[in-house]
């Protein structure tokens, strides 16, 4: 990457470039010759609008150092990864380097060979292969800010990914990362690294059905139906969950176990268990936390305890009284949100009908509960 005569105020020039520049070269080998791209082209000929580039190209995202001389994290690259077991290929190109300097050495008077002359003059080798050059589009922000940087790396990165399927940092014969934390902060080491466990998890001989989900698909250990597990659209593993439990319960599973260390899945699973016993479970236990914390939960005695209403509405309760992107009101928690329902059974109803999914319409009426039930928390002599 580099400037390209950079000016943003010559707009108007018609015979230079101005921006920030990508790159990309290909180095064809005897086994791989490379992928050409071909010529691009945008519509039809005679459209004379150009469409404009994907955001995801062209919106630079902020970065920044956190310190004013970072230090460059250590490299796991070795000698042997860059020259290979074979270095006679970088010996004889560094001899040609040489081959040139030797040249201008003796030459008297100004230097008039240049670097790309001499090499031009050199007679190339049958089995030469030239590499394919391809220049991205022109990003506007300068070269030198640390969010352009980072923008077009993230560019390159993409790039070699696409060339090369199934190269990454995580392979069989990749060494362990030192540093976990800074590797798992990479989101891209993170999807590498939960796909490469998927396929090995799924490839394993166990004697019980083990699933795995990989993105929206799931694998499993044994030949066995999975179209009601993928694809899957759930984002969040809270709700993902669940689905596999209705499945268990579906090929006859009376006892489930959830290991969890979130009180969003143990909320969700009081709400879904009646569905689930309809299809056939029995028991639903979830082992919350870990260590000398963990904690047996057993989900169905639950229910039998709180009861078949506030179960189903429970749902509702945890998003309004506050929850991961809901804000709680001020100065009250889950235990006085949890007392005031007690008091206020004309709100359980109505959190059953809003834990639904798709929602239904809000009557004025139903509003009106719940200024009843927000009013409650904070003075239960008012009504």
């Amino acid at each position: 990457m580099d400037n390209l005569d950079h000016n943003p105020t010559a707009t108007t020039a018609m015979t230079s470039f101005h921006g920030t520049s990508i790159l990309v070269f290909q180095h064809p080998i005897k086994d791989y010759k490379g992928e050409e791209r071909g010529q691009l082209k945008f519509g039809e000929d005679k459209v004379k609008v150009i469409p404009e580039l994907p955001d995801s190209f062209t919106n630079i995202r902020p970065a920044f150092f956190t310190k004013k001389y970072p230090v460059p994290p250590k490299s796991n690259v070795t000698e042997d990864i860059v020259t290979g077991p074979d270095n006679s290929l970088h010996m004889s190109q560094l001899a040609l380097e040489y081959e040139w300097l030797e040249k201008v050495a003796v030459t008297d008077g100004p230097v008039d060979v240049t670097w790309s002359a001499h090499h031009a003059s050199k007679k190339r080798h049958p089995t030469f292969e030239v590499g394919i050059t391809s220049l991205l589009p022109l990003l506007r922000d300068q070269a030198h800010s640390v969010a352009t940087v980072r923008h077009v790396m993230d560019k390159i990165k993409d790039i070699v990914a696409f060339l090369n399927p199934g190269l990454g940092r995580v392979t069989n014969k990749g060494k362990i990362p030192s540093n976990w934390q800074s590797f798992l902060r990479d989101n891209d080491n993170k999807t590498e690294l939960f796909h490469y466990l998927a396929d090995k998890i799924a490839q394993m001989s166990a004697q019980n059905v083990v699933i795995v989900t990989k993105e929206e698909n799931a694998l499993s250990t044994q030949t066995m139906s999975l179209d009601e597990l993928a694809p899957c659209s759930h984002e969040e593993a809270n709700t993902r969950i669940f689905v596999h439990a209705k499945q268990a319960a579906k090929e006859g599973r009376k006892n489930i176990i959830i290991k969890a260390n979130n009180t969003d899945i143990l909320g969700i699973a009081v709400s879904i268990l009646p569905t689930l016993q309809e299809i056939g479970l029995q028991q639903l236990w979830i082992a919350f936390g870990h260590q000398r914390n963990l904690k047996w939960i057993p989900v169905h005695d639950l229910c039998l305890s709180i009861g078949m209403e506030k179960s189903k509405g429970i749902l509702f309760f945890h998003a309004f009284t506050g929850c991961d992107v809901v804000s709680a009101f001020r100065g009250k928690g889950k235990k006085t949100a949890w007392q005031t329902w007690e008091v206020c059974d004309e709100a359980s109803d109505l959190f059953s009908k809003l834990s639904q999914y798709p929602p239904t319409v809000v009557y004025d009426d139903e509003l009106k509960i719940l200024e009843t039930f927000v009013v409650m928390m904070y003075d239960r002599a008012c009504s």
